[in-house]
């Protein structure tokens, strides 16, 4: 099963991608590191699994599609700049076809987290506790949907 270099390459997205996400909840900061891993580590991952040139290159014209929209957002002040780079080495992993789902998947992730953050800076006992920068870790929703698209769309 995981004998196959493919498999072991296609377990280093969600990987990643998890690592991410929790050094965004724990600092609200994203290792620049781990998305150039996420990029780096890709076509790597396309050889092993014997892609098509056309397929190879789908796949990076998504991620470079959302490196600039993650940029365009991040100049607006509307996500952080790992939050941009994170999404376009997942939108890289995913291509085209499946970046619908996966974003449906991490928007809801994003709201529930969005909700979590909320009524957390409302509990008296947690505010003492919890000092948080304003704003949602949103490297844990796309961390999430990483996730949730390598369950769905690997076979192992």
């Amino acid at each position: 099963m995981l004998d196959d270099p493919a498999r072991l390459t296609a377990l280093l997205f969600p990987a990643l991608a998890l690592a991410a996400g929790l050094c965004d909840l724990a600092s609200y900061r994203i290792p620049n590191r781990l998305a150039m891993a996420l990029a780096a580590v890709f076509p790597l991952h396309a050889l092993l699994a014997q892609w098509g040139w056309t397929a190879f290159f789908l796949h990076l014209g998504a991620g470079l599609a959302f490196l600039l929209i993650g940029f365009a957002l991040f100049a607006k002040g509307w996500i952080g700049g790992g939050d941009a780079k994170l999404l376009a080495g997942a939108a890289l992993w995913v291509g085209w076809d499946g970046l619908a789902p996966f974003l449906v998947v991490m928007g809801l992730a994003g709201g529930v987290l969005a909700l979590l953050v909320l009524v957390a800076a409302r509990l008296p006992g947690l505010k003492t506790i919890w000092n948080r920068p304003a704003g949602v870790p949103y490297g844990a929703a796309i961390a999430l949907a990483a996730l949730w698209h390598s369950v769905e769309h690997v076979r192992w």
